[in-house]
């Protein structure tokens, strides 16, 4: 296993170029973000999103977050992006807030879980942006640790999780925040939170109206995860 080090929230051109090469390729490699590690593939690459579920061992119904470093790459991921969640966007973003809305068809059936939707968020740490600009697509990045155990922090946590999984992990040292982004649905009024995070009900509210208390029992295939 390859560890290398971007504690510094930066890269060398070398090691951009080798990570943003094993994700065009079709790779999995584990990244920082704010919130926690992430294990991340191309969201493009259907073969790449496929390795993400058999590494986790992550239910199929449980749709992926697909995490972007310009707003241009919205266009290939969802249909339109209502008033309210350009709002959202321009307070919040890049940050810690997932929002569901209605995908394009250029989205695969694996990462939606079959529904209708995708959550989509512009990540607040420098390395992760990086990645994702280098690499030229959109990337799925959930949690970094097999389902069910405690999400990562720290690189050594993914260490211990995956050793024996993969074969490349981005050290960019403790997470800002440790707590999963918060996961909104923009499908309709009242919006709803379908995952308490790190961007509380009451600062949402500071920018939209309608948004309901968090419910944490919510179909599954609506889009979830880190």
């Amino acid at each position: 296993m390859k560890i290398i080090n971007a504690r510094n929230n930066c890269l060398s051109s070398r090691d951009l170029a080798l990570i943003s090469t094993k994700l065009q390729l079709g790779e999995v490699v584990v990244i920082p973000t704010e919130t926690v590690y992430g294990l991340a593939a191309d969201a493009m690459n259907p073969e790449a999103v496929n390795k993400i579920f058999h590494i986790k061992g992550r239910p199929r119904n449980k749709a992926l977050t697909i995490h972007l470093s310009d707003f241009n790459m919205l266009n290939d991921l969802v249909l339109s992006v209502p008033n309210d969640a350009a709002k959202l966007i321009s307070a919040f973003w890049p940050g810690p807030l997932t929002l569901v809305l209605e995908k394009t068809e250029k989205v695969s059936s694996g990462i939606a879980a079959d529904s209708k939707t995708v959550g989509v968020r512009m990540p607040g740490h420098e390395v992760a942006l990086e990645i994702i600009k280098a690499t030229n697509s959109p990337l799925v990045v959930p949690s970094a640790n097999l389902s069910g155990k405690i999400n990562p922090t720290i690189a050594k946590h993914c260490i211990n999780d995956l050793s024996n999984k993969i074969d490349l992990i981005v050290d960019g040292g403790p997470c800002q925040l440790g707590i999963e982004s918060t996961v909104i649905s923009m499908i309709e009024k009242p919006y709803r939170i379908l995952r308490a995070g790190a961007i509380t009900k009451s600062q949402i509210e500071g920018v939209v109206e309608n948004v309901l208390v968090p419910i944490f029992h919510t179909d599954k295939k609506t889009a979830t995860a880190n």
